[in-house]
């Protein structure tokens, strides 16, 4: 009896499981990668600068653009804690920094905050989503 639920409820197991994954087809790319992405498709940043990798990631930069920073924030998704975290940040859509709710994208394994208060950010966003194909 026993092996005739197990077999069931591991199958239901995994499937709830996989139902909730994510693709994170450019887990292998940095955020240097990104930002080389960025100066090489026209956004010429005023300043590039790491940033303490906040939000459980791995690593993070800030880059300044038109005067304005956005954050670009890359996670492994092989790493457990670091998936399920970003995991949640998809399924959110946004992120909190001291109490207050901040929109953000994620392409892959990577997060952008600060995207929407940018002068081009129109840009910003297609090229964020085109990273990595």
């Amino acid at each position: 009896m026993l092996k005739k639920i197990s077999l069931p409820l591991v199958c239901a197991v995994m499937l709830l499981t996989c139902s909730g994954c994510h693709s994170f087809k450019n887990n292998h790319r940095t955020v240097l990668d990104i930002t080389n992405y960025f100066i090489d498709n026209g956004i010429q940043p005023d300043v590039v600068q790491p940033l303490f990798p906040f939000f459980g990631a791995e690593k993070a930069v800030s880059i300044k653009i038109k005067g304005k920073d956005i954050g670009i924030y890359k996670y492994n998704s092989n790493d457990p804690k670091q998936r399920l975290r970003l995991e949640t940040i998809i399924n959110n859509k946004c992120v909190y920094v001291e109490g207050m709710k901040y929109p953000v994208l994620v392409n892959g394994s990577f997060m952008l905050l600060g995207y929407e208060v940018n002068p081009m950010r129109d840009r910003i966003i297609e090229l964020f989503y085109a990273f990595g194909e």
